[in-house]
């Protein structure tokens, strides 16, 4: 996009069938153990019947 991040008053955000999520291009130590962490943490709480962590909510928008 020509600016980022997206205005608030973007049209594209009228879309109900579009999941925004974050451009990451960089690198960052520990990133990819905090997200395998992340992962496996999900997993176990989704086996277990348990509430997942960071769920996207389409209702906030986030």
């Amino acid at each position: 996009f020509a600016t980022e991040p997206l205005p608030t008053d973007s049209r594209l955000w009228e879309f109900p069938n579009v999941i925004y999520s974050p451009h990451v291009a960089g690198y960052m130590e520990g990133y990819g153990a905090g997200v395998t962490e992340l992962f496996l943490e999900n997993l176990r709480r989704y086996l277990s019947g348990e509430k997942l962590l960071n769920v996207v909510s389409k209702k906030k928008g986030y």
